[in-house]
């Protein structure tokens, strides 16, 4: 031990709470994160599927830490056995990462063949054990490590009413996210994040002129998108000369937008809701994507046309646009969803 170190009490295992660690727990290794520490370990029997990996918040690197849940940061699944060996660390984008390894399934120890006991060529993918690194979710006092498939966000859930929405957008870069981890479903869309969804899903064409407006600096994420929708007159601004990329998206604008997309398609007479009267700059918009089952309203009758968007709430929107014979024949390269 190095002169003046001292061994510190960190924690210990609770098999009545949390039957997942067995008698043992092992391998702790922390990261600075959120004004404190994270600590990932390991627990329960290395060569079984037993094995798990744990969590805790620490106020110092020597204590006192706190499990906030009785679940288990990692437990053995389909595409790996026994996950531990866990190494939490803050990447560059500032993303609370987790590396760790598990068996190959069906496996849950190391066998005994000549090209894994240095006889062979030491290439032996039988029931050897793989590493992973995958991104760490952390909401209150639950946390789960995340691995990516068709969904890259960690904060879509499954079986959301956009969650399919979202997984088609990212595959189709059309959305990057608030971060490479988080998408924020409930968030309002900005009329910028707008402009820049429907410009992707059209190829980001290339604008003849920037847009006649003076709130849009060229180089923001937005700016090419705002001159092509102004360019093909899908918008014409708060005014003539202001866009208000940092506005919200009423549930008005929206609808305009997507029937302007597509050419402002023949709509219905009425649109059903009682809360669109004939004659307003969007009913038209709202009658075409009621007819194309595009939107239902907020509620039987009723759309909302001066609510916020969120952006769960557009991804949807978008997914259902691209079902619609319009986006068909608009020449859209983005696939339907």
């Amino acid at each position: 031990w190095r002169a003046g170190s001292s061994v510190h009490f960190l924690m210990e295992t609770t098999e009545t709470e949390r039957p997942w660690q067995g008698t043992v727990i092992v391998n702790p290794a922390m990261t600075p994160w959120d004004g404190g520490y994270f600590l990932a370990y390991s627990a329960n029997v290395y060569s079984s599927d037993a094995y798990a990996t744990g969590w805790a918040r620490c106020t110092t690197p020597g204590g006192p830490c706190v499990e906030p849940s009785t679940q288990a940061l990692l437990v053995s699944n389909d595409q790996r056995l026994g996950p531990g060996g866990p190494a939490p660390f803050i990447d560059h984008d500032g993303t609370l990462r987790l590396g760790y390894h598990g068996w190959n399934p069906p496996f849950t120890n190391y066998p005994s063949f000549p090209s894994c006991d240095g006889d062979g060529d030491g290439v032996c993918p039988e029931a050897q054990r793989s590493l992973f690194i995958d991104p760490i979710c952390v909401s209150g006092d639950r946390a789960f490590v995340y691995e990516p498939h068709d969904q890259p966000f960690c904060d879509v859930d499954p079986g959301r009413y956009y969650t399919a929405a979202v997984a088609w957008l990212a595959a189709n870069d059309i959305t990057t996210g608030l971060s490479p981890t988080a998408y924020g479903a409930h968030q309002s869309v900005s009329r910028g994040q707008m402009a820049t969804f429907l410009w992707r899903l059209m190829g980001e064409p290339d604008a003849d002129a920037a847009a006649p407006v003076g709130d849009v600096e060229a180089g923001r994420f937005y700016a090419d998108a705002v001159d092509w929708l102004a360019e093909e007159a899908i918008t014409t601004g708060l005014t003539p000369v202001r866009f208000g990329p940092d506005g919200t998206v009423t549930r008005a604008q929206m609808d305009v937008f997507l029937w302007r997309l597509l050419g402002e398609p023949d709509a219905p007479a009425a649109s059903g809701f009682s809360d669109v009267p004939p004659g307003q700059w969007y009913s038209d918009g709202v009658a075409w994507l009621a007819a194309e089952d595009i939107t239902t309203g907020v509620a039987p009758g009723r759309f909302d046309p001066d609510g916020a968007v969120t952006r769960g709430q557009m991804a949807a929107f978008l997914c259902r646009l691209s079902a619609a014979d319009a986006y068909a024949s608009s020449g859209a390269p983005t696939p339907a969803c």
